[in-house]
């Protein structure tokens, strides 16, 4: 879509400046998109590090009974279970950025067809 715009572009001189305006539009918009897709593939990991988040620092245990080792353990896990969901929505919130931009670029851009055959 980026390719053919730019073959359209390159006629400029004849085309009605509304169309101009909606087609460099659509390009940044496309262009933001194809940023924001990249970030979305782009693996998360969390800040201080994924081993230091999920594993948390190992101490050994002594004197520890059955119950509350499974308290400990059941700690552990809800923490991972936080971590994990953090993770996910960072990862969900920028494909659907991505979405959003992807969907307002084709919008704009069949604002700009239906522009040039109202103009012309």
């Amino acid at each position: 879509m980026l390719a053919v715009g730019v073959a359209v572009l390159s006629g400029v001189g004849e085309m009605p400046r509304a169309v101009v305006c909606s087609l460099v539009l659509v390009f940044v918009l496309l262009v933001a998109a194809v940023g924001a897709a990249l970030l979305a593939l782009r693996p998360v990991v969390p800040k201080t590090g994924l081993d230091s988040e999920l594993v948390g620092e190992v101490t050994p245990l002594r004197g520890v009974t059955v119950v509350s080792g499974r308290r400990i353990e059941r700690r552990l896990e809800t923490r991972r279970l936080h971590v994990l969901a953090r993770l996910a929505d960072r990862k969900l919130r920028s494909v659907r950025i991505a979405v959003d931009l992807v969907l307002s670029a084709l919008l704009v851009a069949g604002m700009g067809l239906l522009s040039g055959f109202i103009f012309n």
